[in-house]
């Protein structure tokens, strides 16, 4: 995960402060996103579950209800 989203940072030109990377899995989406010190928002549908995430040593900077609840969240700010 971590060489795909590298490579898509760099195609696109965007460095990893500026972007946020919003998933399901906490372990390949919000982990592999923050080795690269990219921001984590997990949202709890998909792959969720509150088990896991409780127990998981990842912590997300963001935690969200869906995308829309996430995207949502963006345009208040």
């Amino acid at each position: 995960m971590q060489i795909f989203l590298k490579r898509v940072l760099d195609s696109v030109g965007v460095s990893a402060f500026d972007t946020i990377m919003v998933g399901d899995d906490i372990d390949s989406d919000v982990g592999g996103a923050q080795s690269l010190q990219i921001r984590g928002c997990l949202v709890k549908t998909g792959k969720f579950r509150h088990s896991y995430f409780e127990q998981s040593q990842i912590k997300p900077d963001m935690l969200a209800e869906s995308v829309v609840d996430f995207s949502e969240s963006l345009l208040k700010k």
